[in-house]
């Protein structure tokens, strides 16, 4: 795990290598330390452990990506993976009997956009969909209430909610028992903290689940503790405009948190033109300076800054984002993203393609689609006015 995290530290790296651990030590998939630094690809890391004996264990084969003839429309991309993200987050309800992050919250919000720029979705399976999230933590009330650890609760409640407002706005018993929890999981410092397995980009950083969770807290705010929430939000800002970001994720959510709580307009541009800078010559964002632009990344990124107003649909640095999304679209609506997160859950097919880079390629479709779905809106009104 030393090496297996965007937070991954060279220094840490040569302390273990010193004190005799094994760079060749195997996990139950066959992975190797080496592995897991190229997936990140740190340089510094990957020339300690090179130096240190390290090899490979089962080398990495890339899928083969099956790319349509002709580039898509942002219309007939949203089309196309639309009913692949509802029937996966469907399958992996199923198999695995729990909501997770990278399916049912993610896919709500990529569905809501799709329908606000007037795209046709299933809404039997919205409706089940929106069931299943709202069920699940009906079902674990007292105990969110009696503030029982319940594992990985901020992550998995923030993006539940995220995914319930996408559905139906209204609070009710569970939202209000929900954002009194993660209220109280805050920090006196403002953030909200990470800990347990890395498993980036979705739960790997700091800023992204205290920007998630303040957002949460305003859309959810208890009436009868409204000036506690504010001074929380008010907490989380200052927190966001101390912090340093590390990647693409934190840039991201940096801009989204400090949006998202009011700070100064000068302090959002600035975060905002930070994260315009990391945008690459094909147009797209990586998850780490050391790595290829991927679609998770850059679609996350185009949704922060078109939702901040910093770069709306059709301006320059939407079209070469939504390009390079466009020109990397699989046949089937698909679009893949390898891996980083450490495999600690039981492995299943959820009806995503990649096998085990599924989960994180379904997050990113879904990404995918909430960014391109204001190219929809934005074509159409332009059509409209000629």
């Amino acid at each position: 795990l030393v090496v297996a995290s965007e937070r991954a530290d060279p220094k840490l790296v040569d302390l273990l290598l010193k004190a005799g651990a094994d760079p060749n030590a195997r996990s139950a998939m066959g992975e190797t330390s080496l592995d897991w630094a190229l997936k990140f690809g740190n340089p510094a890391i990957i020339a300690r452990l090179r130096e240190a004996g390290a090899q490979t264990g089962d080398p990495y084969v890339p899928p083969v990506l099956h790319r349509p003839q002709s580039t898509p429309t942002p219309e007939q991309a949203i089309r196309k993976s639309l009913p692949l993200l509802q029937r996966s987050s469907t399958e992996f309800l199923k198999q695995s009997g729990c909501v997770g992050c990278h399916h049912q919250p993610i896919t709500a919000r990529a569905v809501q956009a799709a329908k606000s720029a007037g795209i046709a979705i299933d809404e039997g399976i919205a409706s089940d969909q929106h069931k299943a999230i709202r069920l699940e933590w009906a079902s674990l009330l007292e105990e969110l209430r009696q503030g029982i650890e319940i594992g990985g609760a901020t992550d998995r409640l923030t993006q539940s909610m995220l995914g319930l407002r996408a559905y139906d706005p209204r609070p009710d018993a569970v939202t209000d028992t929900v954002g009194a929890e993660i209220a109280s999981a805050q920090l006196s410092d403002g953030r909200w903290h990470f800990g347990g397995v890395s498993r980036a980009p979705i739960n790997e950083s700091e800023i992204g689940r205290t920007a998630q969770a303040l957002r949460v807290l305003q859309l959810y705010a208890l009436p009868g503790r409204k000036a506690e929430f504010e001074e929380r939000i008010a907490r989380a800002r200052a927190w966001l405009l101390a912090s340093v970001p590390l990647n693409t994720d934190d840039y991201t959510m940096r801009l989204l948190g400090l949006y998202w709580s009011g700070a100064e307009q000068r302090r959002v541009r600035e975060a905002a033109s930070q994260l315009i800078g990391l945008q690459r010559e094909d147009g797209g964002w990586a998850g780490n300076r050391f790595l290829e632009s991927d679609a998770y990344s850059t679609a996350e990124a185009l949704v922060a800054l078109h939702e901040t107003g910093a770069a709306p649909a059709g301006s320059a640095v939407d079209r070469r984002g939504a390009g390079f999304l466009l020109n990397t679209q699989n046949e089937d609506g698909s679009w893949y993203v390898r891996s980083r997160a450490v495999k600690f859950q039981p492995y299943f097919q959820s009806g995503f393609p990649f096998d085990h880079d599924q989960w994180i390629s379904a997050s990113a479709t879904a990404w995918a689609v909430m960014a391109l779905a204001p190219s929809v809106t934005h074509a159409g009104a332009t059509a409209q006015n000629r």
